[in-house]
């Protein structure tokens, strides 16, 4: 009977239900290919010189910061992810970006939560653990506040959701 018993603990332990279930750490070492400045190629990424971008990416001991520049003028938007997985608040204008990194794969899982003017911009990058010459980031932006709206026929994207492909190079 003891046996029976040890058998469905550990299957219980070991099952992909509860494998999923458990957070997907990132180690520093994981990211280490991230360190450095990265410049969006605008032209590769289908965009124009009024969405240039440049990251720096830096670490700590349990974080990863990124400084995204965007405009000459304007300040630097500071996002500190940390590398357990748990949220994190950051200033953000007048309000806060709540950010958040897990792990899929091959991929780390940005995401962050601004709030602008009281309402919620919802922004998911995933990006490649190893990057080449190239940074490829996927990027969701969703618009939480009042906007779902009905997607026209044959868009499964609804209209508050957008989708790009950002190319970053390294600097």
């Amino acid at each position: 009977m003891r046996s029976i018993w040890t058998a469905i603990i550990v299957a219980t332990l070991f099952s992909p239900a509860a494998l999923a279930q458990a957070p997907n750490k990132v180690s520093l070492n994981d990211l280490r290919a991230w360190q450095g400045t990265w410049v969006l190629d605008v032209a590769r990424s289908g965009l124009t010189e009024a969405d240039a971008e440049r990251r720096a990416v830096t670490f700590g001991p349990a974080w990863v910061r990124i400084d995204v520049h965007r405009g000459e003028k304007s300040q630097p938007i500071a996002l500190i992810y940390n590398l357990d997985g748990s949220a994190n608040v950051n200033p953000f204008g007048e309000g806060a970006a709540v950010t958040k990194l897990t792990r899929d794969g091959d991929y780390v899982v940005l995401e962050t939560v601004f709030s602008v003017n009281t309402q919620a911009v919802t922004l998911h990058e995933r990006v490649p653990l190893v990057p080449g010459l190239d940074l490829p980031i996927d990027a969701t932006l969703r618009v939480e506040h009042g906007y779902q709206g009905v997607a026209p026929a044959g868009d499964r994207t609804p209209p508050n959701v957008s989708n790009i492909k950002k190319i970053f190079r390294k600097q």
